[in-house]
């Protein structure tokens, strides 16, 4: 069963913390209903899973050869690249899961990345020696040329910098987003194919697939550390939220190696086996569960990593050469205001509180819940984003947190703003 975090039991340990002032506050808590978009490289779909209870809801159809998948940062669409035929990106639009675009000029496209800002998305060209930025807005394009064979792409957190890795010429390009053109090249690599970027953005993580080790990038002034050995054709790299384990897909071993990556000097652990031909992973916003295709057996299988050691789940299966998977994040309602105003009673004076939120962008939030000091104290619908509380004394300070929910009542991480007189 999956772990989900209490309300209750967050909110008081927030509420016991004196160093909670009023304004807006962020949180992160697992509940949220995601749902993992799993390419099948060996057909025409897209698949969806579930991820509270693993199982596949449906796919989509319409593809050409996918592989590569990248989720925007707002949860709206998805932009899959297909290998097949002619080399193109389809949209995704999530609220329906239907293609909404197909995008051309491509040349057997692998890896895609999209900046955070959710304005461009970068797709490499394998057969094309290209990297191709698309402009979100309007999905045009403009091709970045200077590479041999491209294949998997990582973008800074400030969305100022990408680093492509090219397993043609053994290197790591440096691509300043700012006008997309290549401002470095990393050398000492061995068919680097797989890369992540630490939540901080301060060291990306290589994998060298024939050379066995996990390189690790000072961001800093782009410099190669002490690479991490280990592997077996180390194929694709994954990095936990909160920054403190990378977990590596040994394509030859069949296994998933975690790396504690919380000091300067990274410690292997103890290989995790259960898998079958491995290609990628991916975990979900809340650090709690990994996904791991299964090119051997055509099946994906969920990785407990809430828990030590992690603990292999049951395979989802059928899929046609699963390949890679995007997660949709976990998007709670913005920019929430609380303004406080007093009601004359007679001889009780009585604060009251108006809220105003602005929607989430996930695709399938229902409504709203509304919470006072951790108490539910309102449901709405997903049209209102204003809720008047009249029960406020003067003197007292109250913390106020609004959750999407979707159709199942799983919540978002909430938004919070603390209210004193």
């Amino acid at each position: 069963m999956k772990k989900q975090t209490s309300f209750r039991k967050f909110y008081g340990g927030l509420l016991s913390n004196s160093m909670c002032y009023a304004g807006v506050l962020w949180f992160s808590t697992a509940a949220f209903a995601n749902t993992a978009y799993v390419t099948n490289a060996g057909g025409v779909v897209v698949t969806l899973i579930n991820t509270l209870n693993d199982v596949v809801e449906s796919s989509i159809a319409g593809f050409s050869a996918p592989i590569g998948i990248a989720i925007t940062p707002d949860g709206r669409k998805a932009y899959v690249a297909n290998t097949g035929g002619v080399g193109t990106v389809s949209v995704i639009n999530l609220a329906n899961n239907t293609i909404e675009a197909t995008i051309s000029g491509f040349s057997t496209p692998i890896g895609i990345a999209i900046t955070p800002d959710g304005s461009t998305a970068y797709v490499t060209n394998s057969t094309a020696g290209t990297v191709t930025a698309i402009n979100l807005s309007d999905n045009t394009t403009t091709a970045i040329a200077g590479f041999s064979s491209p294949q998997e792409i990582a973008i800074m957190p400030d969305g100022s910098t990408a680093y492509v890795t090219d397993d043609g010429n053994n290197t790591v390009a440096v691509i300043n987003l700012s006008n997309n053109t290549i401002e470095g090249t990393i050398t000492g690599f061995v068919v680097p194919r797989g890369i992540a970027m630490a939540p901080d953005g301060e060291i990306v993580y290589v994998a060298n697939y024939l050379g066995g080790s996990v390189v690790p990038v000072n961001t800093g002034n782009n410099t190669p550390l002490a690479s991490i050995t280990g592997f077996s054709n180390p194929l694709a790299i994954a990095i936990t939220p909160n920054g403190n384990t990378a977990y590596v897909v040994n394509y030859a071993g069949n296994s998933v190696t975690p790396i504690d990556i919380t000091t300067s000097s990274p410690v292997v652990l103890t290989p995790i086996t259960g898998f079958s031909v491995p290609l990628s992973i991916a975990i979900t916003p809340d650090g709690e569960t990994a996904y791991v295709t299964n090119d051997g057996n055509g099946t994906v299988t969920p990785l407990d990593i809430s828990v030590t050691p992690p603990i292999v789940g049951t395979a989802i299966g059928f899929f046609s050469s699963p390949y890679k998977i995007a997660i949709t994040p976990q998007t709670p309602p913005r920019n929430l205001t609380g303004l406080q105003q007093t009601n004359d009673f007679g001889l009780v004076f009585e604060d009251f509180t108006s809220l105003r939120w602005s929607a989430s962008t996930f695709p399938g939030t229902a409504g709203y819940f509304i919470y006072r000091d951790g108490v539910k104290i309102a449901t709405l619908s997903s049209s209102i984003f204003e809720y008047v509380d009249q029960n406020n004394r003067r003197g007292t300070r109250v913390l106020y947190s609004v959750a999407a929910f979707d159709s199942i009542g799983e919540e978002s991480a909430p938004i919070n703003v603390v209210m004193n007189d």
